[in-house]
């Protein structure tokens, strides 16, 4: 990795904090995309995750008494389960098509996400009946 890959990565884990630190929610939907044009497909997966656990672990003493302990469970639950699947299914993958499908994916999540923001906006513009 040259002084280039760095400065992107860089910029790209200021960017998606600020994202995090203004929303609550978004690095790994800023990040990741962004992480594949620095570094091969296996390391930013991984560089997400360490970081996102580093910044969960920051603000977690603020947030400690909204966590709701079986909401917390079943989704821990979830992601133990379908854990072994999303190893397997990245092991034999092509980065090729790892690389397409997740940024087609986060592409029509963010395209969702401008959407339900535009009709938000508009229902505020538009007086009820």
């Amino acid at each position: 990795m040259d002084l280039f890959d760095w400065a992107g990565l860089a910029a790209t884990t200021a960017g998606a904090a600020l994202l995090q630190a203004a929303s609550g929610l978004g690095f790994a939907v800023l990040a990741t995309p962004l992480f594949l044009l620095f570094v091969d497909p296996s390391c930013p997966v991984q560089l997400v995750i360490i970081i996102t656990t580093a910044l969960s672990l920051v603000v977690l003493p603020g947030l400690w008494r909204a966590i709701v302990p079986g909401l917390l469970l079943r989704l821990g639950l979830g992601s133990l389960a379908g854990l072994p699947l999303g190893l397997i299914a990245f092991r034999h993958a092509d980065p090729i098509l790892v690389r397409a499908l997740v940024g087609g994916t986060i592409l029509a999540f963010v395209g969702l996400l401008g959407c339900g923001g535009a009709m938000a906006r508009l229902d505020l513009l538009v007086p009820s009946a």
